[in-house]
């Protein structure tokens, strides 16, 4: 598209640690409440994270609520794209869907996320959700506006 840039056009002289080592510094408390640890990130827009399902987040089923499936999917998402911003960069969730395929138990829950699209303002991201035994919980889909963090 005219005028596009690739995605990893705002942080694409930064090496895959420092990329680490900056989403690890953007710590809301969800994450912390989820369990975040980031095990891989690339400037191109690409994360994998792996996620806590505490007994705490069990539905009345006995099984991890579909809410905190989606939060840790969203928080995967939003690594993803933020691995691509500039620090004067901020992101918000203009749209987001998710896909249950099995019930998650309490345990690691593994994601992977990439940016699939971008334009100057907006980037299309998926995810997928993985238990312990690699096999797929969920599947997400978002669109993330791009700010900047100076207003």
């Amino acid at each position: 598209m005219m005028g596009e840039s690739s995605p990893a056009s705002c942080t694409s002289h930064i090496g895959d640690d420092e990329i680490k080592s900056r989403l690890r510094d953007i710590e809301p408390p969800v994450s912390r409440l989820l369990g975040r640890n980031i095990i891989s990130a690339s400037a191109i827009g690409t994360v994998e994270i792996l996620f806590e399902a505490k007994s705490d987040f069990m539905n009345g089923r006995g099984t991890i609520q579909g809410g905190m499936l989606s939060a840790m999917l969203d928080t995967a998402m939003g690594n993803a794209v933020a691995a691509t911003l500039a620090e004067s960069q901020s992101l918000v969730t203009l749209e987001f869907s998710v896909r249950f395929l099995r019930p998650a138990l309490p345990g690691s829950l593994r994601s992977k996320a990439r940016v699939t699209g971008k334009g100057r303002r907006i980037r299309h991201v998926e995810a997928e959700l993985y238990d312990e035994a690699r096999i797929l919980i969920a599947r997400s889909a978002s669109i993330k506006l791009i700010l900047s963090k100076d207003g």
